[in-house]
């Protein structure tokens, strides 16, 4: 297992949030502020607001437009609505 922080690496090429507990596919961000996870790094940046080093803070997924995934383990992730589909398997909760 590798751990970096807000990851660690499970067999089969699975990660593992360690602030929430949730198995996560590969690719996922994990917000190092709020531990929500992205489908991209793009994604976790938009939830993200405010001037560098002055107020920056998370806002919620929807206050941020973002679509709500939860992947075959149950982990809910958010991507963008122009983002494409990851690829791996997740039904999409609201759009």
């Amino acid at each position: 297992m590798v751990y970096n922080g807000f990851m660690t690496t499970l067999p089969g090429k699975h990660f593992k949030n360690t602030h929430t507990g949730e198995i996560l596919a590969q690719s996922v961000e994990v917000c190092s502020g709020c531990y929500i996870n992205f489908a991209t790094t793009e994604a976790g940046d938009k939830h993200r607001v405010g001037a560098f080093g002055k107020d920056r803070h998370c806002i919620t997924p929807e206050e941020a437009n973002l679509i709500k995934l939860v992947n075959d383990h149950g982990a809910v992730i958010y991507k963008r609505r122009n983002d494409p589909d990851p690829r791996w398997n997740f039904k999409i909760v609201y759009a």
